[in-house]
């Protein structure tokens, strides 16, 4: 390699500048890190070592060069000599005391995995029952409709309580000094009865054993009753869901009979809050943005949550999008707009993203300000990169992506006793049953090797390993990994993550007191 113009280079630094060479010969910088920007700088992220660097006027250029796959090995050296000779020197001597540019390869994937499934000892987290697959309303981006093919349609079957009771005895026995219950459905309000009926066999029989309850519900069939029965049991934490004020909840949250549910839910929150009677009240509000997404709408939204004064100040409200090809007309929707420049975003449609992302930088991060849809999704992806892997010695995680071992960190056990890894992984194959166990060789086969083998060779050249979140909901049909779904998962992961990394550097320079509540923050 010819070397032009660069007489002042010490020699020390020429195996560097041999090593950059050789990466934009092969093309290979886009799997060590990634160029991002915010109003006032450019940066590089660095994913062996995690370090996020600022890149001067001249860095800058030179990086984009190296990073362009358009561009030749020949072109990056010739930008090496437009720029102060110095400032090469600088850069040169950056990356090679700060061991940039040195991720290890991949050379496998899953082993922690494997290990945790085959583990006999190992203690079960959270086992999750569906207590229902019944539903009283046909929210129209449901997940469980006969337009959606990733799960079963709706369903009429109600979880007996033999195999609830087997479930839960079996949890109870595998468990470690803490256990979450959940309580899933369809509406699992329609099925109380067993709710109640697990949770008085749970804590009769959990000894020294801590058990925390949670439950996702309509609200619509919320009674004094049921709400008072609720507010007394220990450690129980419930999640709403709601759209937002009538209009917007009402267009596509719906009875069978296509009835309009806004009443019947919030009047079923206003009977939970009452039952707590000022005391700490364990809810947060889950909402879908439904079409249109428009900024306007996510105002009017906020604004709606915002007002309710008799939920606590810590109700944290959740907004996602409907699941794509969820419901007739969204797809299209989704098509419409995205070309529409105003909701762009690092290659990425997302008009949530941007607005959220907006309200962060000019209203901060308070807590107290956490009844609003900005706040607890912010907060959560500004934590995953406050916490990152940031080391001198170059490193990838362990793991395999964003997956928990399936079986440990949750089971769910569907109406008619079959295990699944979680309750959002849909049609993919099971992992056992409440008769015979969990049967850890096929987890092994399929979640983890046959997983690992079709992923190991992405995610080698993938600049977002160590800050990736994709798992197995999403990503698996009925015999297992679905390498389609995999891909468009990967590139939404890469782009969440490039842009939580320029909103994070973002409110650095702008509001870096935003950041504060970042301290000592753990998110799971």
């Amino acid at each position: 390699m010819q070397i032009v113009e660069l007489e002042m280079l010490p020699l020390s630094l020429r195996p560097v500048l041999q090593r950059l060479y050789d990466m934009k010969t092969t093309q290979s910088a886009l799997r060590e890190g990634v160029l991002f920007s915010t109003k006032r700088n450019n940066y590089y992220y660095d994913t062996g070592t995690g370090k996020v660097i600022v890149l001067d006027d001249d860095t800058s250029y030179i990086f984009r060069v190296l990073f362009d796959p358009t561009l030749s090995a020949e072109t990056f050296l010739i930008s090496l000599t437009k720029v102060d000779p110095n400032a090469v020197k600088n850069l040169l001597q950056t990356i090679d005391a700060e061991r940039l540019f040195q991720r290890p390869p991949l050379l496998s994937m899953g082993k922690e995995i494997a290990a945790g499934v085959t583990d006999t000892e190992q203690k079960v987290e959270q086992i999750i029952l569906e207590v229902t697959e019944q539903c009283n309303f046909r929210c129209k981006y449901c997940v469980y409709s006969e337009d959606f093919s990733g799960n079963r349609d709706f369903g009429n079957r109600r979880m007996p309580t033999e195999i609830a009771f087997k479930a839960i005895d079996w949890a109870l026995e595998n468990s470690g000094a803490k256990l979450a219950i959940t309580f899933y459905g369809g509406e699992p309000l329609l099925n109380f009865k067993l709710m109640k009926a697990v949770i008085e066999r749970s804590q009769a029989k959990r000894g020294n054993k801590e058990i925390v309850y949670s439950f996702t519900s309509n609200m619509s069939l919320m009674t004094r009753e049921i709400a008072t029965y609720l507010a007394q049991v220990p450690n129980l934490y419930i999640m709403a869901s709601i759209d937002g004020p009538r209009t917007v909840h009402d267009a596509y949250r719906v009875y069978a009979n296509d009835a309009p549910t806004f009443e019947d839910s919030i009047g079923g929150l206003r009977i939970l809050a009452d039952a707590y009677a000022g005391s700490h009240m364990p809810v947060n509000i889950n909402a879908v943005l439904t079409p249109p997404f428009g900024f306007e709408k996510l105002e009017q939204v906020n604004a709606y949550f915002e007002s309710l004064d008799w939920l606590p100040a810590t109700c944290h409200v959740n907004i996602t999008y409907p699941s794509y090809g969820t419901c007739p007309g969204l797809d299209e929707y989704y098509d419409k707009i995205t070309g529409n420049p105003k909701y762009a975003l690092h290659g990425m449609c997302n008009p949530l993203m941007i607005w959220q992302q907006r309200k962060a930088e000019t209203d901060g991060l308070d807590a107290y300000k956490a009844r609003n849809i900005y706040y607890h999704s912010i907060f959560d992806d500004l934590v995953k990169i406050n916490n990152r892997i940031i080391v001198d010695e170059p490193t990838l995680r362990r793991g395999l992506n964003g997956c928990c071992v399936p079986g440990k960190k949750r089971l769910y056990v569907t109406a008619t006793g079959e295990y699944k890894a979680c309750e959002r992984i849909g049609s993919s194959p099971s992992i056992g049953n409440v008769d015979e166990g969990v049967d850890r060789e096929l987890i092994v086969k399929k979640y983890v090797e046959e997983f690992a083998a079709q992923s190991k060779d992405i995610c080698d050249k993938c600049w977002a390993y160590n800050l990736c979140r994709v798992c197995y909901a999403g990503v698996c049909n009925e015999n297992g990994l679905d390498m389609g779904l995999k891909n468009e998962a990967c590139r939404a992961s890469r782009s969440v993550a490039l842009n939580n990394l320029a909103l994070y550097h973002e409110l650095m320079e702008e509001n870096p007191e935003a950041l504060n509540c970042l301290k000592d923050a753990v998110i799971e």
